[in-house]
């Protein structure tokens, strides 16, 4: 959520005054003059804010004043003063947060101000699942819609959302939901065998301040980091949700978790590494007794682990031919590492010298054999897909490996991945690149958007951010300067908006996405949907994957009301 600044403030704890201004009584505010007694005393009699609020849309002063020959105008949001005109054109940085206009007669210094605050209560962040979304509104209420057994369905702990809502985390595959109150505690909902039910452990649920999910199919658990360092586990018992066994090492001095797809691993202060089990993926939760030392981060993929050491070198433990066991590039592990990655199966780690070491699953990027030469230097960053990795190198060139219909084969698009690469994006299965002048490069599976033949014309140029949907068929959406959004992919996941075109035809924000469908968050606060809907799961056709929200779209739409004002009975 640091995209949005306005929610670093505690807005979620107002009571909104839902009355629009023009059904306020009028109090008159007698303005004093310094002239003399002859001249009538400036009267400020209404203050209004005016215009529809949102990214980039002008708000206007509406003010009734007799004997005012002049006012000044300031407008403040976040302490900042941001306008002193009429007009507010508001910027991204500041959606979300209380607005306020004050109003001064010139030339009148004993004049009393005026003023009026107005609160927005609008969507600030999406989180899907997948196959549901949950709404962060800036009251701190949350709104949910989609499957109603996947998170779609919150009825049970509503009272509990309807404000003080801080972040939220999703089970990605299982369909759990937490949300973190600004008070520390947490509310669930979902699937309660995958994490929706905390109620064995609601008692201990106060003071956290994280929470990580195990993200693999069929393995539904949540980890909550305490402000005390202690962690509290719940989910699925043998996909991490059980840390009974290691509970007297997990009481405190915890400073991150990590999951990988059944399990988690807890770094505490001392740098030592505490784990839980995972045991229908090979990992029995022991972690190499010469592993527990002087640990700065760890990287998950499926079923393994991988530490990296202050000095530089790297511990790996899990399922052995899916990345736990590193014997056979142990040297090359030995020092300078400065960062890890994991696909679905395998790791990369990039070296100080530009150089990168891979191991785990052939299939799923651990054999870089194909590339070595050219992974040897001066690579400053990857991307991981699910069975592929992605490397940018220093001159904006791009090299990948893994498996070839996944993304590890770029060959169609080699000449133009040779250089002037900016960023990368994966929905898993499919890899992007954007250039600097905003043209995107596809590669990887065909049938989740990776096929450059038959790239967009509207992606030739002008993208400015590209968002992903990453479930078992992926899509993209690329947001374009202009404001419009372009998607592509697979129609069986949320690669098909022809329904609401005309609404992504400018004004885009942000957008977010379940296993099935994308969310955009529009300037103006307004929520798009689409997808698909063909995902039953033997629960009914056809499914709400999250790509219908009409149930909920007025809980959705955006406000701006009357929060505070000065003009108040004499």
């Amino acid at each position: 959520m640091g995209y949005y600044p306005a929610l670093r403030r505690s807005y979620a704890s107002r009571s909104f005054n839902r009355t629009h201004i023009p059904s306020l009584p009028v109090y008159p505010v007698r303005l004093r003059s310094d002239e003399t007694d002859e001249a009538p005393a400036p009267e400020v009699s209404r203050l209004a804010i005016a215009g529809q609020y949102g990214v980039n849309l002008p708000l206007s002063a509406e003010i009734q004043c007799q004997h005012c020959p002049q006012i000044d105008y300031r407008w403040w949001i976040d302490d900042e003063l941001v306008s002193e005109h009429d007009t507010l054109v508001l910027p991204a940085k500041h959606y979300g947060a209380p607005v306020r206009l004050e109003a001064t007669v010139q030339g009148s210094p004993s004049a009393p101000l005026a003023y009026v605050v107005y609160t927005p209560d609008v969507v600030m962040e999406i989180v899907g699942s997948e196959q549901a979304f949950a709404a962060l509104k800036s009251s701190g209420e949350v709104v949910t819609w989609g499957h109603p057994l996947k998170g779609g369905d919150s009825s049970a702990v509503a009272h509990a959302l309807t404000d003080g809502v801080a972040r939220l985390y999703r089970n990605e595959r299982e369909g759990a939901f937490a949300a973190l109150k600004q008070d520390g505690s947490v509310v669930t909902w979902g699937r309660p065998e995958s994490g929706g039910d905390s109620s064995a452990v609601a008692t201990q649920l106060h003071s956290v301040q994280d929470i990580s999910s195990t993200q693999g199919s069929f393995s539904g658990s949540f980890a909550a980091l305490r402000s005390d360092g202690s962690v509290v586990t719940w989910g699925k018992a043998d996909k991490g949700g059980d840390s009974s066994h290691v509970a007297h090492q997990l009481a405190s001095d915890v400073v991150s978790i990590t999951a990988s797809g059944s399990a988690f691993a807890a770094l505490k202060a001392d740098g030592q590494v505490v784990a839980w089990k995972c045991p229908d993926c090979g990992f029995d939760g022991d972690v190499p007794r010469d592993a527990l030392h002087d640990l700065t981060a760890v990287e998950a993929n499926w079923t393994s682990f991988a530490a990296l050491r202050a000095d530089g070198s790297v511990i790996t433990w899990g399922q052995d031919d899916y990345g736990g066991d590193s014997s056979a590039v142990a040297e090359q592990l030995g020092d300078e590492v400065v960062k890890l990655y994991a696909s679905f199966t395998a790791f990369a780690a990039l070296k100080s010298d530009g150089s990168v070491v891979s191991w785990g699953n052939p299939e799923g990027g651990g054999d870089q054999s194909r590339v070595a030469e050219q992974l040897r230097a001066d690579v400053v960053r990857l991307v991981a897909g699910d069975s592929a990795f992605a490397a940018i190198k220093a001159d904006n060139s791009v090299v990948t490996w893994g498996l070839d219909f996944l993304g590890g084969d770029s060959s169609a698009v080699a000449s133009e991945l040779a250089g002037g690469v900016e960023q990368i994006y994966t929905n898993r299965r499919a890899f992007v690149a954007r250039k600097a002048s905003g043209e995107l490069i596809l590669w990887g599976s065909h049938h989740a958007g990776g096929n450059h033949a038959e790239r967009p014309e509207a992606l030739e140029q002008g993208v400015s951010e590209v968002f992903t949907s990453d479930g078992s068929w992926g899509a993209f959406a690329a947001l374009k300067a202009d404001g419009s959004l372009v998607v592509w992919g697979s129609h069986s996941g949320a690669g098909d908006s022809s329904e609401v075109a005309e609404q992504l035809s400018q004004g885009v924000q942000r957008v977010f996405a379940t296993g099935k469908a994308f969310a955009a968050l529009k300037n103006d606060g307004e929520v798009t949907t689409w997808g698909s809907n063909n995902w039953c799961n033997g629960s009914g056709c056809p499914a709400n994957n999250g790509q219908d929200s009409s149930q909920v779209h007025h809980r959705l739409a955006p406000q701006f009301v009357l929060t505070e004002s000065s003009l108040t009975p004499p």
